[in-house]
């Protein structure tokens, strides 16, 4: 969660995580986070693993990183973006 004009928000990284958790189809999710990188709202990348870890493996991989990384590339997006993950 942030601020924004003195009003709790949720942060991108928390609805893509959430989006995840919330079992949605794969594609949207990979559709939010390309969203998110193109628009500039994804501001922490590094803080999407850590709320990706507890859903990693019911997800089939062993990390959060790795479920981001294998989210990012469903995404199209190139590995600059997916270095920033680690």
């Amino acid at each position: 969660m942030t601020y924004i004009d003195g009003l709790p928000t949720m942060t991108v990284e928390r609805a893509i995580a959430d989006l995840v958790e919330a079992r949605e189809d794969p594609s949207l999710v990979a559709d939010a986070l390309w969203h998110a990188v193109q628009n500039g709202t994804l501001l922490a990348p590094h803080r999407l693993t850590q709320l990706l870890d507890p859903l990693a493996r019911r997800n089939g991989e062993v990390t959060g990183a790795e479920l981001g990384e294998r989210m990012m590339l469903a995404a199209g997006l190139d590995d600059a973006w997916i270095t920033r993950l680690r």
